[in-house]
């Protein structure tokens, strides 16, 4: 949902196997995630704040099997 934007200080994000089909634009609000593991969803696409290169806090992405 939109207000996981509210969890400012969350630095490990894991929602694997959740059968989730988009992301939250909001999920490139929180300046301090270092490491999100989204593996095992039905994502086609990731959010695209998260491809950019100015993401520069989030060192861990696990996308595998979507």
């Amino acid at each position: 949902p939109d207000e996981i934007e509210v969890l400012c200080h969350l630095q490990y994000f894991n929602v694997s196997h959740n059968h989730l089909t988009s992301l939250p634009d909001t999920l490139c609000n929180l300046p301090n995630l270092v490491e999100l593991d989204v593996s095992y969803n039905r994502l086609k696409d990731l959010t695209p704040c998260l491809r950019r290169p100015d993401n520069k806090k989030l060192e861990i992405l696990h996308a595998c099997s979507n």
